[in-house]
């Protein structure tokens, strides 16, 4: 205005200028992209037949939504499954969509469970189902209030003292007889693969064997070795051998026995330098020096290897019923002595490096008396 009034030939541009402006809006007004449409849903709403529902049926009801493509289901609207009132429940709510062209259509499932005990025909209904989408605008539908009869599951005017309860249904009879035959057959063909089995493999001689004397000792022996160190535990394990050796005799065994115990046991005869090296240990510890702590030349896994020698011994006399060649000892193996006696002069123990301690070792032990 300030230019206008000290420059006088803009006056005539004035009628320029204002028909200018005018142009322009309307060239706006004109060419403006329009504002978002208002979009009317399709809702369709499907439902059973009001039918004679009574307490405990379950109702089910679809509705679809048919709406331009872009728009999509705001499904954390959805009402969530639990108690609507206190004698309807939701169960579930699903839901699906389908593209059709330029539109899209969703296709929402729920299903109702009603609970409520009536003594006489009452009208009850199902509340709408808001639905809501999310697109170039905010679009909500809802599915209509549906309306039911629930019918009372008593007869009307019945007092409760002349109610009677139906008898449940029998289950029916299932025929068993090709079951019991095939499971007979299954069964028999079972135990003969187990008797087969067993007596290959002699399982039931091994389950019910006797264990004989030396084995038993040995199971012992194993027992005493984690406190083979202790004095009192070290004489414990020389009765236990000595008991095994009195039970193999038939009598008790001392040192003046031996030659006869060689004779009614040839097969002992391999073990005949450990055996008197044993009774010659055993005079020294309960006669010569019953307070003494347990020898450095007999330790306590010498005892027990003289054990499992005359286990094996013992093992292989039971299987094949004549004498067998001892195998090789813990500390080493067996070396003979004499071709005619085939006896052994001792046992070559090889002690291993490094020794370990007596009560690191597991096992089992008898005693003699």
């Amino acid at each position: 205005m300030l230019l206008m009034a000290h420059f006088p030939l803009t006056r005539h541009l004035r009628p320029i200028l204002h028909g200018g402006f005018l142009i322009a809006a309307a060239w706006l007004l004109v060419w403006a992209p329009p504002s978002a449409a208002a979009v009317e849903p399709v809702v369709e709403f499907f439902a059973p037949r009001d039918g004679r529902y009574v307490m405990g049926d379950s109702i089910e009801h679809t509705v679809a939504v048919t709406l331009p493509r872009g728009y999509v289901l705001e499904s954390e609207f959805l009402p969530k499954p639990g108690a609507i009132s206190d004698w309807l429940d939701l169960r579930r709510v699903d839901w699906d969509k389908e593209n059709r062209g330029s539109e899209v259509r969703y296709r929402v499932r729920v299903g109702y469970r009603v609970f409520k005990g009536v003594r006489s025909a009452e009208k009850l209904a199902i509340p709408p189902l808001p639905l809501r989408f999310r697109g170039a605008n905010l679009v909500e539908a809802q599915a209509p209030e549906w309306n039911f009869v629930l019918n009372p599951i008593i007869p009307p005017n019945t007092p409760d003292n002349q109610v009677k309860v139906r008898d449940g249904l029998a289950a029916p009879a299932i025929e068993l007889g090709p079951h019991r035959m095939r499971l007979a057959a299954l069964l028999a063909g079972v135990v003969a693969v187990l008797a087969h089995l067993a007596r290959r493999y002699q399982v039931l001689a091994l389950l019910f064997r006797k264990r004989g004397p030396f084995e038993r000792a040995h199971r012992q022996l194993l027992k005493l070795a984690r406190r083979s160190s202790d004095p009192v535990v070290y004489r414990q394990a020389f009765r236990v051998l000595h008991r095994a050796l009195d039970e193999t005799a038939g009598q008790t065994l001392l040192t003046g026995h031996l030659e006869r115990f060689f004779r009614s046991q040839p097969s002992f005869v391999e073990l005949r330098g450990e055996l008197e090296l044993f009774f010659a240990r055993s005079q020294r510890l309960f006669f010569a020096v019953p307070a003494a702590p347990p020898p450095a030349d007999y330790p306590f896994e010498r005892l027990e290897a003289l054990c499992l020698q005359c286990e094996l011994l013992e093992k292989a006399l039971r299987r094949n019923g004549a004498e067998r060649q001892p195998r090789t000892g813990v500390y080493g193996p067996l070396s003979h002595q004499g071709q005619g006696e085939g006896s052994l002069k001792a046992m070559a123990f090889v002690s291993p490096s490094p020794q370990p301690s007596p009560a690191g070792r597991g096992g089992r032990t008898r005693a003699k008396q």
